[in-house]
Order: C-alpha cells, then sequence, then structure tokens
C-alpha cells in the first residue's frame, strides 16, 4: 500500500496529465454525441426531400463511398454515403432527406424518376407512395 501512495505522490504531474487528456477525450465525446442525436431530432422534426444525384465513388482506407450532389435554394451540396457504386449508376436519381437547419442529409434507396423535376426549395412531402415510417427508418 505504502508503494503505490509513494508512487501516486511521485508522479503527482503525469498522473494530473493523464487525467486532464482522459477528460478532454470524454468531453469530446459527449460533445459528439449530442450533435449525433441533435442532427437526427432536427431530421425527424424538419426535414426536407429532395433529388441526389449519384455523382462518383472513392475509396479509402476505411472502404468505399458513394458520393452524391443535391440543390436546395440555387446552391449545390455533396454527400456521401458509405458503399459501392457501380459505374452504370452514376447519374442515377435518388431520394434523399435533408435537414436545412444542420446540413445533415441521407440518401435513400428510392430512384427518382427522370420525368420529376427537382424541387428548388426541397418537398416538405414525400412525393412517392412512400411511408413516413419506411423513411424514418433510415433516421435509427
Amino acid at each position: 500500500m505504502k508503494s503505490i501512495l509513494n508512487y501516486l505522490v511521485d508522479n503527482k504531474e503525469n498522473i494530473i496529465q493523464w487525467l486532464v487528456l482522459i477528460g478532454f477525450f470524454i468531453m469530446m465525446l459527449l460533445i459528439s454525441l449530442y450533435n449525433t442525436n441533435h442532427a437526427k431530432t432536427s431530421m425527424k422534426n424538419k426535414r426536407k426531400y429532395n433529388v441526389g444525384i449519384l455523382s462518383r465513388s472513392s475509396k479509402s482506407k476505411s472502404g468505399s463511398y458513394i458520393h452524391y450532389i443535391y440543390t436546395y435554394k440555387g446552391k449545390t451540396y455533396e454527400g456521401q454515403v458509405s458503399g459501392r457504386l457501380d459505374p452504370d449508376k452514376i447519374g442515377e436519381r435518388r431520394l434523399i432527406i435533408f435537414s436545412p437547419e444542420t446540413n445533415e442529409k441521407f440518401l435513400l434507396p428510392y430512384v427518382i424518376n427522370d420525368c420529376i423535376n427537382d424541387p428548388y426549395n426541397g418537398w416538405d412531402k414525400i412525393p412517392y407512395n412512400i411511408s413516413e415510417k419506411d423513411i424514418l427508418k433510415y433516421l435509427n
């Protein structure tokens, strides 16, 4: 018991540095969890729908990604989701859900017909026979 107390007394500065570092990481984790939860809550409460165009794919050490673009109020945004994209799918139009408040967005697996124009202000309601329940399962 005395050796542990002696170690703690002798290494007080190192222990304080480690505690500060651990506290910093815990605080960053809590901020990240809050932001993720806030974004999903915002998406569930104030969401819009739009057309996302599959633009390209990319690979990194952490995996493969599908990139898509969409336009909202005249400004073009880019999003990405993990997955593989067949080259023949580039240019395909898919339904996306997004929050104008948080810029959080999700690519949904629903293909949008070419005859439907991209909405300037997004859609408030789903433009197809897709239930809200089916959409909200992607936000959980």
